[in-house]
């Protein structure tokens, strides 16, 4: 079925009760009004004479690109997903991808219900998907593949736009089917999403991977150290930092506020310790703890540096496209995720 003037498959058709020709509704009804009359025969046509065809959807002629069979199975993958969105419930999707990745028929619910359980969609297992909220799509996607206890599963950034509380509820899952020996590569933006999940991580810049470790020893080799947090009297501020300087070889004072100072702090670069990202913290503690009384601060905080900040720290070194990548992290052994890095970060 075709529009007389435009020739094309009509979204809303109508039909001439005296030609018997068939247009697009908004074409003939504009085309009468300028003329009065049919644009096929030239006899005079006014709306009373369109009758409205009811059908169920527009059948489109397929296009040039089906010609090939690469084009063909595009074109079906984009109108199957469209069916399965427009028509499906969250269970039928479950019972559909089961039953594409084996389950038998004898034990297809057993498993749908297993698994809207094990995801916590018990209350939207009968809308259609496009009544599900984000979060709730991202749990099916998650469920989807990480059903039927796959051995390797690839994760495309999971967790992307969903909230707090779906975030870690899909770090839960993923980290048990970890336990459970599927080796599962995911991509990410988020670098406490690699830290929380990645036995290993890969960085990449400009298109290629850089470095290649488990996370405790990018941030030692990458991550510049330790930072300290001083919070105490602007009088004694210069005797805090001093004090900073006495006790690691490395120091780099990176914010002052009257009495509020931050340092990145570590060992000399030629020092075994520079090497492993390990140091002696008990004699830090203990001169801190004396500091509070000695130097009235009010608090003192150390911590490790963020991945997030092995990140810039790698992208800012990274300016050459042909670095060579480096591999960090001693032996070989099973791991069972990797966290590849992709973008900038936006924790």
């Amino acid at each position: 079925m075709f529009c007389s003037i435009s020739g094309n498959a009509p979204e809303n058709p109508v039909v001439s009760t005296k030609s018997g020709h068939m247009f697009e509704q908004s074409v003939i009804e504009k085309y009468i009004e300028s003329t009065g009359k049919c644009p096929v025969t030239g006899e005079p046509l006014a709306a009373e004479d369109l009758l409205p065809i009811k059908v169920s959807s527009t059948v489109k002629p397929r296009p040039v690109a089906a010609t090939s069979i690469p084009g063909m199975l595009t074109l079906f993958q984009n109108e199957w997903d469209s069916l399965m969105l427009e028509t499906f419930t969250l269970k039928q999707h479950l019972e559909v991808f089961g039953e594409l990745k084996g389950i038998p028929p004898s034990r297809l619910q057993e498993h749908v219900a297993r698994t809207i359980a094990e995801f916590g969609l018990q209350d939207h297992a009968d809308k259609w998907v496009t009544k599900l909220s984000g979060g709730t799509k991202r749990k099916l996607i998650a469920a989807i593949a990480l059903a039927c206890e796959p051995r390797v599963c690839f994760l495309d950034e999971p967790t992307t736009g969903v909230d707090v509380g779906t975030r870690q509820f899909l770090w839960d899952r993923i980290n048990a089917k970890g336990a459970r020996g599927c080796a599962l590569i995911l991509t990410t933006h988020y670098m406490e999403e690699a830290d929380a999940l990645a036995n290993r991580v890969g960085i990449m810049c400009n298109g290629k991977l850089q470095v290649l470790g488990s996370p405790q020893h990018l941030k030692a080799i990458h991550g510049g150290g330790y930072r300290i947090e001083l919070k105490g009297p602007a009088a004694t501020a210069a005797r805090a930092r001093a004090l900073i300087e006495g006790l690691f070889a490395s120091t780099k004072q990176l914010e002052e506020h009257g009495g509020f100072q931050v340092f990145e702090v570590g060992a000399a670069d030629d020092d075994a310790a520079a090497k492993t990202g390990l140091f002696k913290l008990g004699p830090v503690f203990a001169a801190l703890d004396q500091a509070k009384l000695d130097l009235g601060m009010e608090t003192y905080t150390l911590s490790q540096t963020t991945l997030e900040q092995v990140f810039l720290n790698i992208a800012a070194n990274q300016l050459d496209e042909d670095a060579s990548p480096s591999v960090h992290g001693g032996s070989e052994t099973s791991s069972t995720k990797v966290a590849v890095v992709t973008a900038t970060p936006s924790v």
